[in-house]
């Protein structure tokens, strides 16, 4: 989508990208509960029956995860090098470790690798993650 501009001082072509949201979901972490490492390239065959999305149409250009309730001793987002789908983050040993906070947004490439270490708190964990496409 292109924009014109006009002013005084300024004329020229704004180019900006509409994000849309292809799905989202919350995401509730109890104590003890973690996240097996994985990308968000690829459909499985849940969300191909739910959503008709195919191979083909599934990749987003983004990931959004946007933290709500974040307690003292929460699970922590861990980036992974050289992941492989449905191990523990515990298994990997280049990784970046990421320690949010309550309203924290965080955006990243569908095809990093990554996953979430165990939650030790007694009170849960809540975040809404989203995929994007821009237009």
């Amino acid at each position: 989508r292109r924009r014109h501009t006009r002013y005084i001082s300024v004329t020229g072509v704004q180019t900006c990208a509409l994000p849309i949201f292809k799905r989202s979901w919350s995401n509730r972490m109890f104590y003890g509960g973690f996240g097996h490492v994985h990308q968000h390239v690829r459909v499985d065959n849940y969300l191909k029956h739910l959503t008709g999305y195919s191979e083909e149409n599934f990749c987003p250009d983004a990931v959004g995860i946007l933290y709500v309730n974040v307690p003292p001793n929460s699970s922590k987002l861990v980036f992974v090098k050289d992941g492989r789908p449905d191990e523990p983050v515990e298994n990997f040993e280049e990784t970046t470790w990421l320690q949010p906070e309550e309203g924290m947004l965080v955006i990243h490439s569908p095809e990093v690798w990554h996953g979430v270490s165990k939650h030790l708190a007694d009170t849960p964990r809540d975040v809404f993650v989203f995929d994007i496409d821009y237009i």
